[in-house]
């Protein structure tokens, strides 16, 4: 089963380590959803991670680099 379900990954969710796998696993085969962000989203969850959350800078530079790259079609720019 597949399902075409377009779920917003905003940087409330994509912050939170442990609701943010969830919804990125169900978004693995077989995809139970289909996530987007925007760049901004990430840009806000990259300022949480380092800012609020005291990532180390590396360590949030690689999610970043990890999301974009396991799931290159997530990131939108007609959303407004």
């Amino acid at each position: 089963m597949t399902a075409d379900y377009k779920v917003v990954l905003d940087a409330c969710v994509l912050a939170n380590a442990g609701v943010c796998d969830l919804y990125l696993r169900l978004a693995e085969h077989p995809r139970m959803l289909i996530p987007r962000w925007s760049d901004e989203m990430l840009e806000e969850t990259y300022k949480t991670h380092t800012e609020k959350l005291n990532w180390n800078p590396k360590i949030a530079e690689s999610f970043q680099r990890v999301v974009r790259v396991a799931f290159p079609d997530a990131c939108i720019s007609d959303y407004k």
